[in-house]
């Protein structure tokens, strides 16, 4: 009796002190996570602000489902290989590490994902990680494409679908003619937007096809041409959209091209492109299914008992009767390691203090600091800006007329634009203010979809110094058949009146850029210079002069246009979010 009182207090004790090393184990996992959730979060905050990925909170519930399915039946499991998930926390850490010094959200993502697969092969090795690896592919859709690629997408896609339709437009008898991505019939114009060029059903479609085929389990192979196919179904279906908004308007007259009708179009599309990708993946899976039924048939011709259907394949998930999953304890895996906890809180901080460097104004006047969190589109005084915020005249420069303009939210060229048309010795000159874009945002592209074409792009050499110091300036000239010159001035100002760097779009501008801020983060005298990191996820809005001509212009021309354009940035950023330093 005495015996089994005794082993009764042992087994009690042991079983405490493994709770008690499993609840200290809590603490370096915690610290892990608030390591990876910043960045985590500001992609979060950055997928939301483009239309076309505003599908993601869907993802972990999708994820979910999928881990669902064979989670339940792997019976009792083992931390996987030591030196495996090493080489993954590593490969981790020195992601966010790079994530930190570039103040790359989609890089700590990423970094987030390559933990994830550590974790789980750290509880459950490889069976568990076959069993999640589904689940984990469907997330990774979070991390969204990096350096605004699918900037570049919507101009690849805006291009290919106004070729085809112009093409079908043509079979349909509709005479027209393309400029860009803009279609004038009869003196109307159809503009081939993002949404009508297929980037928003894109995302979507690939989004349910992803999870259709991960769930089904479909082979590689089948699920990629399943995938391809679901973008090729896209780009028809659009394409039926743009030709369809035409045709209807310039023939039975008419509109699908905007309200509630151009809503159910797009509906009807969406669900049609759904099916055909539900047809196509039946076809894939039909066409294997064939040959394996002929290859019985042929075999077994002589024999009356032969399948005349080849069955399909039983769920593994049917299969599997074994038992209960069982995970590890914390204290058996190295997630309780406080090595790993402290090398990535060293990370975490190294964020914490890039972020709140507050780099004052150049002109003197302090900054807030660029907390990425704490700012919001301030739009209303760019609203109210009036006919008389700009000068009725200056020089050869003469104010005659005055107007705003609302498009759709995400669009490309700015959801609002304020405009003020001048006249410009025997040429037009369009002044604008456009918001709000997310960062730099790359105008002459814009002109590139109108049918311009691009001739130089370069800074101007005689950057506006006035108020609020250094102010890059982007100056480019284009053409246009027949016989049109364009001369263009550009720059960007973020929430708080900052002005936004040029920055390059690929690793190699970004790596310059924040070594440039590192570098001068203390300058001669003792001061902070540069932008502060945060600065690249705040709102901005763009301020151009565009100057349409039948001749290029001279040399004095353009110097009296970039001299106008510099008169114009102050009184703009005066009535602009920031004014004053006071932050938005």
């Amino acid at each position: 009796m005495a015996t089994d009182v005794q082993s009764t207090d042992v087994a009690s004790r042991q079983g405490a002190t493994a709770r008690l090393s499993s609840s200290r184990s809590i603490a370096p996992v915690c610290v892990l996570v608030l390591a990876l959730l910043p960045f985590v979060a500001l992609q979060a905050q950055m997928l939301w602000r483009r239309p076309h990925y505003q599908f993601f909170p869907l993802l972990p519930l999708g994820a979910a489902l999928l881990a669902s399915g064979e989670y339940r039946r792997l019976g009792p499991l083992r931390p996987g290989s030591r030196r495996g998930v090493a080489l993954l926390v590593i490969a981790s850490w020195m992601l966010l590490a790079l994530a930190s010094f570039l103040f790359s959200p989609w890089l700590g993502s990423v970094a987030a994902l390559a933990m994830l697969v550590a974790v789980i092969t750290a509880i459950g090795g490889g069976p568990l990680l076959r069993c999640l690896l589904p689940a984990w592919i469907f997330l990774g859709l979070a991390v969204g494409l990096p350096l605004n690629f699918d900037q570049e997408l919507i101009s690849r896609l805006q291009a290919i679908t106004s070729r085809i339709g112009s093409l079908a437009l043509d079979a349909l008898g509709v005479f027209h003619v393309m400029e860009g991505n803009v279609v004038r019939v009869s003196g109307r114009d159809f503009g081939v937007e993002e949404a009508c060029s297929g980037i928003y059903s894109l995302f979507s479609v690939l989004f349910c096809t992803l999870f259709f085929v991960l769930w089904a389990r479909r082979p590689p192979i089948g699920a990629i041409l399943t995938m391809v196919a679901g973008a090729s179904w896209v780009l028809a279906g659009n394409i039926v959209r743009v030709v369809a908004v035409v045709y209807l308007e310039t023939r039975w007259g008419v509109d699908v091209g905007r309200g509630w009708r151009h809503d159910l179009l797009s509906l009807v599309v969406f669900i049609a492109t759904l099916g055909l990708v539900a047809s196509t993946d039946c076809l894939l899976y039909f066409l294997p299914a064939s040959v394996r039924f002929w290859r019985a048939r042929w075999a077994d011709w002589g024999d009356r008992t032969a399948t005349w259907m080849v069955p399909d394949p039983v769920p593994r998930s049917a299969l599997d009767l074994g038992a209960p999953t069982r995970l590890p304890g914390l204290r058996e895996t190295w997630l309780g390691s406080w090595t790993v906890a402290v090398s990535f809180g060293f990370v975490g901080l190294v964020q914490v203090v890039g972020w709140m460097v507050v780099p004052p104004r150049q002109n003197g006047t302090d900054a807030r600091f660029a907390n990425p969190w704490s700012g919001s589109v301030n739009a209303s005084s760019l609203q109210a800006l009036k006919p008389d915020a700009l000068p009725a005249r200056s020089g050869n420069f003469r104010r005659e007329d005055f107007k705003t303009e609302t498009r759709w939210a995400g669009s490309s060229l700015g959801e609002m634009s304020r405009y003020w048309r001048y006249q410009f010795r025997d040429s037009s000159a369009i002044v604008s203010v456009d918001f709000p874009f997310d960062g730099w945002h790359e105008l002459p592209n814009c002109y590139l979809g109108q049918g311009w074409a691009l001739v130089e792009r370069k800074s101007d050499p005689d950057e506006a110094a006035g108020e609020g110091g250094r102010q890059p300036v982007m100056v480019a000239k284009l053409a246009k058949e027949p016989g049109r010159h364009g001369y263009l001035l550009f720059c960007l100002f973020d929430e708080r009146g900052n002005s936004v760097e040029p920055v390059g779009q690929d690793y190699g501008g970004l790596l310059r850029h924040r070594f440039a801020f590192w570098l001068n983060l203390w300058d001669g005298r003792g001061k902070r210079g540069g932008a502060s990191p945060g600065s690249v996820l705040l709102w901005s809005y763009q301020v151009q002069l565009f100057i349409e001509s039948e001749y290029p212009l001279t040399a004095a021309e353009q110097d009296e246009a970039r001299a106008f354009f510099r008169e114009l940035l102050p009184a703009i950023r005066r009535q602009g979010p920031g004014a004053g330093g006071r932050g938005s």
